[in-house]
């Protein structure tokens, strides 16, 4: 996932977005997947949540946003764009 402000994050900011920042996951997500990356390996459900709430109040306010979204996240970028798109709709 992107790098975010955590000034207009409601709080996800570095260390809740990128996976070996947290404690408990994987020091590296390549070492998790086992080079498959087809698959959420570890969900994100609430960084997912407030990353609704942040892009809620973006379009609110009628600010152009672009997300990228990396494999690191949560093991499988396609999926996570998609669980994104779900919650969005």
């Amino acid at each position: 996932m992107a790098l975010v402000s955590s000034r207009v994050s409601r709080g996800l900011d570095w260390q809740s977005v990128h996976p070996s920042a947290r404690p408990g996951s994987c020091e590296g997500m390549e070492e998790c997947t086992d080079k498959d990356w087809s698959k959420i390996l570890e969900p994100r459900d609430a960084d997912l949540d407030a990353l609704k709430g942040m892009l809620g109040d973006l379009a609110v306010k009628r600010i152009n946003t672009w997300l990228f979204v990396n494999n690191h996240f949560e093991g499988c970028a396609p999926l996570t764009i998609e669980r994104i798109k779900e919650r969005t709709g």
